[in-house]
């Protein structure tokens, strides 16, 4: 997967590599005087008591979200790359070139339809109807773009929980010390459990990236069920003006293959599709040698 790769997952090593450098120093900054970082005893066994998570008079505290910010921190740049900057232009990219091929295609029925003697009045009614094909596939990369800000989003937020989950029995362990020398029992049992869990920051990362994944495949399927019923439609109305056989044989399936190649490309270099997927679309034909095979076809 080229651009998450190149910005998100070949970060992860050294992300990680920080969090684990960082995480046993944090645990035992909570244990120092307020001075130097730390938290009065009462905050900390408040702390313990809520899983890593209180608010009090200073604000709102937690310590899981403390241990992942290495995390946090050095991939926001490259997130930000990723989601903000670099898909949104490919799939603004993919508007323009389904577009293009849009044109092409109805500009090829147009002139065979015309040298067969077909009437002008249904072409510019196809002419017409194509407006409105090429502003639903505008329409619909929009709502992709805001498909992948949300799940984006959504799995940013997933590095904290991992880390929560896994030091839930710590918790446990110290919200349950009482009596004199509670507190420094305590701070023993957060320094000890943080220390044995080093590699949940691996696991945090991992976890984020199966739901990139996840979301990859999601945008990959809306795209190619639009994709599938824009060309449904469209064979439906150029069947229905061009007196019904015009479209009928080849002529759509060729060129519905050529916008999934195109649909497919884009994954591509999002790697935001299977190599396997890719493959199975019409990558290795060409644009030209689709035009020639469409030209081809026979309206009659």
């Amino acid at each position: 997967m080229d651009t998450l790769t190149d910005n998100i997952f070949d970060n992860f090593d050294r992300v990680v590599q920080a969090a684990v450098s960082n995480a046993i120093p944090t645990a035992q900054r909570w244990g120092n005087h307020k001075e130097e970082g730390g938290f009065h005893w009462c905050t900390y066994r408040a702390l313990v008591r809520r899983n890593g998570v209180f608010t009090n008079g200073n604000g709102p505290h937690d310590l899981n979200l403390q241990l992942c910010t290495p995390i946090i921190k050095h991939l926001a740049s490259h997130w930000e790359k990723a989601f903000t900057k670099r898909l949104p232009h490919v799939l603004q990219s993919f508007t323009r070139k389904s577009k293009n091929l849009l044109k092409s295609f109805h500009q090829d029925i147009v002139a065979r339809s015309l040298e067969q003697g077909a009437g002008a009045t249904g072409l510019v009614m196809l002419g017409q109807q194509l407006r409105t094909y090429e502003a639903i596939f505008a329409n619909f990369a929009t709502q992709m773009v805001e498909l992948i800000s949300n799940l984006q989003q959504e799995a940013n937020r997933e590095f904290v929980p991992v880390v929560t989950e896994r030091l839930l029995q710590t918790y446990e362990t110290c919200a349950a010390e009482s009596g004199g020398g509670m507190y420094v029992r305590m701070k023993g049992h957060m320094e000890g459990g943080v220390a044995s869990n080093l590699d949940v920051f691996a696991d945090s990362c991992n976890q984020v990236k199966q739901r990139l994944i996840a979301m990859c495949k999601d945008v990959n399927d809306a795209m190619s069920v639009k994709a599938e019923d824009v060309f449904t439609n469209m064979s439906r109305d150029y069947t229905q003006v061009i007196s019904g056989s015009a479209v009928q044989g080849q002529m759509m399936p060729k060129q519905e293959r050529l916008v999934r190649a195109e649909v497919a490309r884009v994954f591509e270099e999002l790697e935001l599709a299977n190599q396997a997927d890719a493959s199975s679309n019409a990558e290795t034909e060409s644009e030209e040698t689709l035009k020639s095979r469409s030209h081809s076809c026979n309206l009659q």
